[in-house]
């Protein structure tokens, strides 16, 4: 089984426009060669940062326009995804309430 782990997030894309347009941030449209990237591609030096505590919404990542020193810009965020500990978490939970449901079914409170 693989230890990898999936992070999903979101990115202001509105911002991002923004700031390309303003040239408040830079795209790479060359290789370390100085070579346009194939099929014309271009790249925005991003930084991610993982978190030890969650904000108020659980996101674990800070995604920052830039690279080393040139990092100036909060972009977006990300957080682990759960799927299976949250199905697990919700199975339990619907096994609790059907518990709690069978064990409040003794008759005692019908009101006739």
């Amino acid at each position: 089984m693989s230890n990898s782990k999936l992070y999903i997030g979101s990115i202001d894309i509105k911002k991002l426009f923004k700031l390309t347009k303003s040239g408040d941030i830079s795209v790479e449209k060359l290789n370390k060669h100085g070579e346009k990237f194939k099929d014309g591609a271009v790249y925005l030096p991003v930084s991610v940062w993982l978190n030890e505590e969650p904000d108020d919404f659980g996101n674990t990542m800070a995604v920052k326009v830039g690279r080393g020193e040139e990092v100036k810009h909060y972009i977006g965020n990300a957080k682990l995804f759960l799927r299976n500990e949250k199905k697990e978490a919700k199975q339990k939970l619907d096994e609790n309430a059907r518990d709690q449901a069978l064990s409040d079914d003794d008759g005692d409170d019908l009101p006739y």
